[in-house]
């Protein structure tokens, strides 16, 4: 895996050079989504390889606790929230996005302010201007 990975950055890193045709924004993209690719095969060998490999092997030794069944278990289901996270932080568009939602979503939550004199109510004043 590693050899591949060496073999794809040096073959990307030759085309970005070679290739007049492709713009500055481009060819960041293109590495920002390389970089991502790369943490993305990562993540798996971490929470997936490893630890089921820990098992096979403490088995074989006659060594395997049931401690180990449970972090492979953990390891496992938090991969599909785990996995997504390197595009939505080194994609430089997602990372925009959700800065701009999250800063939205606090501003309106500041100005909502409930009416004093309609105590016992559910009547929300909603003071939100245009963003």
């Amino acid at each position: 895996m590693i050899y591949f990975g060496m073999k794809t950055y040096s073959a990307m890193r030759t085309f970005r050079e070679n290739n007049s045709n492709t713009s500055s924004p481009s060819k960041n993209l293109q590495t920002q989504l390389f970089y991502s690719l790369v943490i993305q095969t990562i993540i798996p060998v971490i929470l997936i390889h490893f630890p089921t490999t820990l098992i096979y092997i403490s088995t074989f030794f006659d060594a395997a606790y049931p401690m180990y069944g449970k972090v492979v278990t953990v390891t496992i289901g938090m991969f599909p929230a785990i996995d997504p996270l390197p595009s939505l932080i080194i994609i430089k568009p997602y990372r925009q996005a959700i800065k701009k939602c999250l800063t939205r979503r606090r501003y309106k939550k500041s100005l909502s302010s409930v009416d004093p004199s309609t105590r016992g109510t559910s009547t929300i004043t909603n003071r939100v201007g245009t963003i």
